[in-house]
């Protein structure tokens, strides 16, 4: 909930709520699609050459996590890479610094001129340089604003709903695959009790067919006996 507080404060409105296409024609068609439905929706398009490209960092960060950062804003939540590197893009996430709540904010920015925006679990802080001298700057201090878009976004417990759900597919696989091998075995079986009942049938004819000879052998030996006295 809090690394969502950062990203809404960091990403317009009109970004979030934005469609990514993959391709030139996707954005186009996407485009018609909307203009035709009347939806005052973005769709937002990188370039195939640059979607490859890794945004460029400020600096390593071991080089400033003694200052308290824990990481890059782009760094604390899941997407597309695609729809992270548009992210990035727009907002400059790859740039943004991700602290912790005894961060020397003053410090960190003396130590690195170059970084302007950092987030504490209390505050957005913002550095802007002055156009009148090269280290003359400012610093604007505000409290973060509550998400709206992303409220509902638990990062920790999605991966553990994911975990879990990747665990019960593997589970479901491997009773997928004894299920079949029931139903094979089942099908042999099944093979195995119609000839059992075929021989049997066949077991009986043979019977009959045996009583049949018997009694005309009997039939038979009463009338030579009786020619024989």
């Amino acid at each position: 909930a809090l690394h969502a507080q950062y990203l809404e404060n960091s990403i317009a409105g009109w970004v979030l709520t934005s469609f990514v296409a993959q391709t030139a024609e996707d954005k186009e068609i996407l485009m018609k699609e909307l203009f035709d439905k009347g939806t005052k929706i973005t769709v937002l398009y990188t370039p195939k050459e640059q979607q490859q490209a890794n945004p460029p960092r400020i600096c390593p960060i071991q080089e400033i996590r003694k200052f308290g950062v824990i990481k890059w804003l782009d760094e604390v939540f899941d997407a597309d890479p695609l729809v992270k590197l548009t992210l990035c893009n727009m907002a400059r996430l790859h740039q943004v610094a991700v602290a912790d709540r005894n961060t020397n904010v003053q410090s960190l920015y003396e130590a690195e001129e170059r970084l302007s925006i950092v987030f504490t679990p209390e505050s957005q802080y913002s550095k802007k340089r002055s156009l009148y001298g090269a280290r003359a700057s400012s610093t604007t201090v505000v409290p973060l604003r509550k998400s709206v878009f992303l409220s509902g976004v638990d990062l920790e417990k999605k991966k553990n709903i994911e975990f879990q759900l990747e665990e019960i597919r593997t589970q479901s696989d491997g009773i997928n695959r004894q299920l079949e091998e029931l139903l094979e075995k089942e099908t042999e079986i099944r093979g195995n009790i119609q000839k059992i009942r075929k021989e049997r049938d066949q077991l009986s004819e043979l019977r009959k067919k045996y009583l049949s000879y018997q009694k005309k052998i009997e039939f038979h030996q009463q009338e030579l006996d009786a020619l024989t006295k």
